[in-house]
């Protein structure tokens, strides 16, 4: 715990300290490549917060009354519609969907490789 104590007082208030931020918007353009490699991580931080936030507040969980809540009635159970065939062989031209390029794969080589099916 107090690695992490010296890491939030010390170590973060000195990386953020460090960091070319401009004052202005316009500062922003005046950026060498340099500077902005040294920005990057934190605007990625940043943007994958705001994403992840984003994805929770606008497809969120589903809402209570798609669950069954009862007690001993049967569950509720969601299929996917159809399977899909993922080529594992590198050989199919439909990459990455499997073709049936395995089977040439496998005489050629003696292998026993098939696709990944996922339902």
């Amino acid at each position: 715990m107090e690695v992490f104590q010296v890491y939030i007082k010390q170590q973060l208030p000195q990386y953020l300290a460090s960091l070319p931020i401009p004052a202005t918007l316009d500062g922003y353009l005046e950026l060498t490549q340099e500077e902005w490699l040294q920005i990057a991580p934190l605007f990625s931080l940043i943007f994958s917060m705001i994403l992840l936030i984003s994805i929770q507040f606008f497809v969120g969980a589903p809402s209570s009354s798609a669950l069954n809540t009862a007690g001993h009635e049967a569950k509720e159970v969601r299929k996917l519609q159809k399977k899909t065939a993922f080529c594992r062989c590198w050989q199919s031209k439909k990459f990455p969907l499997c073709d049936g390029s395995h089977h040439e794969h496998n005489k050629r080589t003696g292998d026993n490789l098939g696709p990944i099916v996922v339902e």
